[in-house]
């Protein structure tokens, strides 16, 4: 992870939310404790629990750069 950013830096990531959903109903699911190994297996930490049961959440480390960011995604 970066640094702290010193004056006017800013960090700068990217998150992107997935909604699990029955196949059969369209209906949200609360999935989570089923996926969340899985997921973390593929996207190590950037794999994330959300509040909502049947929410998933990937999420880049803050970055410095877009350069960095780019990296990360």
């Amino acid at each position: 992870m970066p640094e702290a950013p010193a004056g006017d830096e800013v960090l700068v990531g990217v998150e992107e939310e997935f909604l699990l959903v029955d196949i059969e109903s369209r209906r949200p699911a609360p999935r989570i404790a089923k996926v969340i190994d899985d997921a973390v297996a593929l996207a190590g930490d950037q794999a994330q629990e959300e509040l909502h049961r049947a929410q998933i959440e990937l999420a880049t480390s803050p970055n410095l750069t877009l350069d960095e960011l780019r990296d990360d995604l």
